[in-house]
């Protein structure tokens, strides 16, 4: 094993007396480090001790380089809001005929409950990563209405309806939205049955047979 050499570094506390150590402490090329203050001091070859480090000093400047081990970009809110909308999460709400407004740290799955209609604000676009989705599970008995926004419609999701709405383009406030319905596993249209979710259902089952 081949031996490598080492600067030693020494410490000491000079509380409130003085922040330089003797220079008859160290010698030349060595280190010390004050842990009253946190400043790290050097003896060069021509032995004076200079202060190169200093804890009260010291600041972080964000975002940190490249070059110093960081990104160069600074993390936005979308970007944090990004994980929260994909943590394991979810939202009841209660049908009231009122609008509920989400934002880019809403949760993914949204469930509705109760027996009126309801109305749900997407977040600004702006504010989303492009992928951004949001699941509606309707179990109320009323629709609820998806707008942007900008309060256009998105979508209408029935009672007993599953809808997954996600942010394609996210350059303007509105934001340019896909979406795509599921079939509840529950789906079947008993015979005699009426209603809005019976009619869905012979529709879906209509179009998986016929193929439109």
């Amino acid at each position: 094993m081949t031996a490598t050499n080492y600067t030693p570094i020494y410490l000491y506390n000079s509380g409130t007396t003085t922040n330089v150590p003797s220079s008859s402490n160290l010698g030349n090329g060595e280190l010390a480090i004050n842990y009253y203050d946190g400043k790290l001091f050097y003896k060069d070859n021509t032995g004076t001790v200079q202060v190169i480090a200093s804890k009260a000093s010291a600041s972080v400047t964000v975002p940190i380089s490249t070059a110093n081990g960081g990104t160069g970009t600074a993390s936005t809110v979308s970007t944090i809001a990004a994980f929260n909308n994909y943590a394991p999460s979810l939202t009841v709400v209660t049908s009231a005929g009122t609008t509920t407004t989400l934002t880019a740290s809403s949760t993914h799955y949204q469930k509705i409950t109760g027996s009126t209609t309801q109305i749900f604000q997407l977040p600004v676009g702006t504010t989303l990563l492009n992928g951004t989705a949001f699941l509606f599970d309707n179990d109320s008995t009323g629709n609820v209405t998806i707008n942007d926004s900008t309060s256009t419609l998105v979508t209408t999701v029935y009672p007993g309806n599953f809808v997954l709405v996600y942010v394609e383009d996210n350059s303007t406030s509105a934001g340019s939205w896909g979406k795509y319905a599921f079939i509840p596993s529950a789906t079947y249209v008993p015979s005699g049955s009426t209603g809005a979710l019976a009619t869905t259902g012979k529709a879906i089952a209509m179009s998986l047979v016929f193929g439109f």
